[in-house]
């Protein structure tokens, strides 16, 4: 694999706690992201990272509730956080790509997990969605899908209503390719804990941060 693109999208996402709050969606829900990233293709040379933020919500007109926090509404509920929507882009040393994308208030019609993952033998696309939420037993999502220069998109696994989470459920979805995971466990964690946080040094910075 040369390329990976993941995005976690949530409308309704706020943490209640205050830790969760202060930690910032880039460590909440990115960081998920990141770590399913390494151990899914085995990348480890990080080379450099850009970390940015944005904020959606917040900004009035945001009344709807904001999940766990009652009847609270979504512009109260972000009072005083500096952002709730980041991402972060690494590049590797064989000059593969990581860009992820993250929300706790994005404005879309249900939460969604999607990794688009493109290599030299084909792409695959997974739709999903991770995390406590209703959307994923009322929505449809698409599960994993297998593209390659000789045929179109084929589902390879359908959408897993249960609730397994992360890697579990990325790797109910690769077991249906026959795909062997990558298993370096404290390697892995240590790699995308360096990377989120070279990201969110770079949010302050405003610049890249090359790896040590």
């Amino acid at each position: 694999p040369q390329s990976l693109r993941a995005t976690w999208f949530r409308g309704q996402g706020i943490p209640r706690t205050a830790g969760g709050l202060e930690c910032g969606v880039i460590w909440d829900l990115g960081s998920h992201l990141v770590d399913i990233g390494l151990w899914s293709t085995g990348w480890n040379d990080v080379d450099r990272v850009f970390g940015y933020q944005s904020t959606i919500g917040g900004h009035g007109g945001n009344t709807g509730l904001a999940g766990w926090h009652g009847d609270e509404s979504l512009d109260d509920a972000l009072r005083g956080v500096s952002s709730d929507s980041e991402g972060l882009v690494a590049t590797f040393g064989g000059g593969e790509v990581l860009d992820l994308s993250v929300s706790w208030a994005a404005n879309t019609p249900f939460d969604s997990t999607r990794f688009l993952l493109m290599g030299t033998a084909g792409t695959l696309y997974l739709d999903t969605v991770f995390g406590f939420t209703p959307d994923r037993q009322q929505k449809s999502y698409n599960g994993l899908m297998y593209s390659s220069e000789k045929k179109g998109w084929e589902q390879v696994a359908a959408h897993v209503a249960e609730p397994n989470e992360y890697r579990d459920q990325w790797g109910h979805f690769l077991g249906n390719m026959h795909t062997p995971s990558v298993n370096r466990e404290l390697d892995v964690v240590a790699v995308g804990v360096g990377i989120t946080e070279e990201a969110s040094k770079s949010m302050t910075s405003g610049r890249a941060h090359v790896s040590n």
